[in-house]
């Protein structure tokens, strides 16, 4: 392990600069395939088939996603999403309402001017996260935090390119970059 106490000790700042960018993303909500919505129907024939008090709430979790299909054909869906991007010194926050895969925080982390840059997560209001953002190679492989079905993942990987990029975008503001 470093120890950084002494290097801490020899850069002392009275005054550093700190400044907050805060806006809100019209992300655009994962597209939902013909594949997928065909699985989604066949598991709400079958649940529905049989029900039971505890299926309720995964028939009402079909049944929206169905819903939701059909409404992507007719025109592109978005969720508003916030994002804080803050400056302190040398040190980057960037926060986002995401349980981000690591591909997404690796990328905006290796793009940052910040000396140190700090990805939060899940940061949103209690109650309002978006789940998982997949990558577009989970995506295939349908784990839980990739299968729309199991998982909320109600932005997908073109969201996730649009994060990184506007994330950096509002980093290099702070940093005085084009």
């Amino acid at each position: 392990m470093v120890d950084l106490l002494p290097l801490s000790r020899s850069d002392r700042r009275s005054r550093v600069d700190f400044r907050h960018v805060v806006r809100t993303l019209p992300m655009p909500l994962r597209v939902i395939t013909a594949e997928e919505a065909k699985r989604i129907d066949e598991e709400y024939a079958k649940q529905e088939a049989t029900p039971s008090a505890m299926q309720h709430q995964w028939l009402a979790r079909l049944a929206l996603l169905k819903e939701r299909y059909k409404r992507q054909q007719r025109e592109q869906i978005t969720a508003p999403v916030e994002l804080h991007v803050l400056r302190l010194g040398d040190v980057a926050i960037a926060t986002n309402p995401f349980e981000l895969y690591v591909d997404y925080a690796v990328q905006l982390e290796s793009r940052s001017p910040a000396l140190l840059t700090l990805t939060s997560q899940l940061t949103a209001e209690r109650g309002t996260g978006l789940a998982y953002l997949p990558t577009e190679r989970a995506i295939p492989h349908r784990g839980y935090s990739a299968d729309i079905m199991y998982n909320n993942c109600l932005v997908g990987p073109e969201g996730g390119r649009l994060l990184v990029q506007e994330t950096v975008s509002d980093l290099n503001q702070l940093w005085g970059k084009p």
